[in-house]
């Protein structure tokens, strides 16, 4: 495996085009998720390698996306095929795999799933997933019990921000999708 770390971080960036925000973005996901590691007891320096990588290719076209999934014969489902963003977390997560030799599968998983979730997450798929939704929000006040919530119980967390990207994602006239739906119904228990 390469080791990832604050050394080489920015060359991976630049390789895979991460644009200096998503950069940004990405090495705060990486620190909040480790500060969550932390509380919880997770292995920090696999959080901060999932956060540092969990958007390598946020920032490409649809078309280079499309044209990366049809090349690696990646499975996507409908969702992802009609809102190719949504393929950005596979592509990121593969790339680490095949590119970056990344082969620890709570890493993988954890970048894999942190755009829509999935039932049932291991503690650092939900700790990325909660640390990528704090860190886009950090400046928005509405979202503070969110952000107290993370420290106490990561479940209602991911409900909290289920419900928040409900309301987000039917603003913009768009359909939820399947993978969200269920993470969605899972959580909703919490």
């Amino acid at each position: 495996m390469i080791k990832i770390t604050k050394d080489n971080i920015a060359d991976i960036y630049r390789k895979y085009h991460v644009s200096k925000d998503r950069a940004c973005h990405s090495l705060g996901v990486a620190e909040l998720a480790v500060k969550l590691a932390l509380v919880y007891n997770i292995n920090p320096e696999k959080a901060w390698v999932a956060g540092a990588l969990h958007d390598l290719a946020r920032d490409w076209s649809n078309g280079e996306r499309t044209e990366y999934v049809s090349k690696h014969k990646l499975a996507t489902t409908d969702d992802e095929t009609q809102d190719n963003i949504l393929s950005h977390a596979k592509i990121a997560a593969h790339i680490c795999k095949q590119e970056l030799d990344i082969n620890d599968l709570e890493i993988l998983s954890a970048i894999a799933s942190h755009t829509t979730g999935r039932a049932e997450m291991s503690p650092i798929e939900e700790i990325v997933f909660i640390a990528d939704f704090v860190e886009s929000t950090a400046e928005q006040d509405e979202f503070r019990v969110i952000r107290a919530q993370m420290l106490v119980s990561r479940g209602h967390t991911i409900n909290l921000i289920n419900g928040e990207m409900t309301k987000y994602i039917e603003s913009l006239g768009k359909p939820l999708s399947k993978d969200f739906l269920k993470t969605r119904d899972y959580y909703s228990k919490y």
